[in-house]
């Protein structure tokens, strides 16, 4: 077990999930949650914890950084997409007694931002026009639901990281399609690549919270039944398949 690992397992001991129930950590999600090399694009299925994951990267980064970090994006295709995940990094920050100022719209169209009482800044910023990507380049990115976003968007998120040797980013969505430029991005990065950037696949199963029974719960097997093979394997195994499925 790495230190940041043994650090974050730590932290995740002093937190609690919506159900007011301790936050367990499933094999699935250790490998891309411990990365502490460039950046991880992290495709799940539907309802594969992707939120609580990115939220937890971004907090249990910000602790083990004190001192040193200072700025954190949330990024979503719009300020509504990068909410929940902004909503659980403050409710974590608010559990650890580590929040010294917040600004959160009753509206969820509109830009949040929290500061922690260590002097870091977590902001949702909106990809929907990408050049909002820009100017100032933060020391991690939680990419959230990037399947919405624009391929341009994208490598702005990309591009504000390669110039800072210790920056993360965090990305993590489900397939809307197996065409286009995500799919291509994420074959890419499951091997050796110029980008910095390693590829992950994490089942709908892996969240045991929601499906207890694993790969052969109810639920899963249900929804393997109404689709093709394929497209089961698009929208639940978070691997890309042919568009026509």
């Amino acid at each position: 077990m790495t230190p940041f690992e043994a650090k974050v397992r730590a932290i995740m001991g002093e937190l609690t999930n919506d159900e007011g129930k301790p936050l367990e950590l499933y094999p699935e999600w250790g490998v891309p949650l411990f990365s502490r090399v460039g950046s991880v694009l992290v495709m799940g299925g539907e309802g594969s914890a992707k939120s609580v994951h990115g939220a937890l990267k971004g907090v249990c980064a910000a602790i083990v950084d004190a001192g040193r970090s200072k700025l954190y994006w949330i990024i979503g295709a719009d300020f509504k997409d990068a909410r929940r995940e902004f909503n659980l990094v403050y409710g974590w920050l608010e559990q650890l007694g580590l929040v010294a100022s917040k600004s959160i719209s009753a509206s969820e169209d509109q830009q949040c931002s929290v500061t922690t009482r260590m002097g870091q800044l977590f902001m949702t910023v909106s990809a929907y026009d990408p050049s909002n990507i820009a100017r100032e380049e933060p020391d991690g990115i939680i990419g959230c639901e990037v399947a919405r976003w624009s391929q341009e968007a994208f490598h702005r998120a990309m591009n504000r990281l390669i110039r800072r040797t210790e920056a993360w980013g965090f990305f993590s969505g489900s397939y809307e399609t197996s065409l286009g430029w995500l799919p291509d991005i994420f074959k890419i990065a499951q091997g050796p690549n110029e980008l910095g950037l390693r590829s992950f696949s994490v089942p709908t199963w892996a969240n045991r919270v929601k499906f207890p029974g694993g790969r052969q719960d109810p639920a899963i097997l249900r929804a393997e039944a109404l689709l093709s093979p394929a497209k089961f394997q698009e929208r639940f195994g978070g691997l890309p398949a042919p568009s026509h499925a």
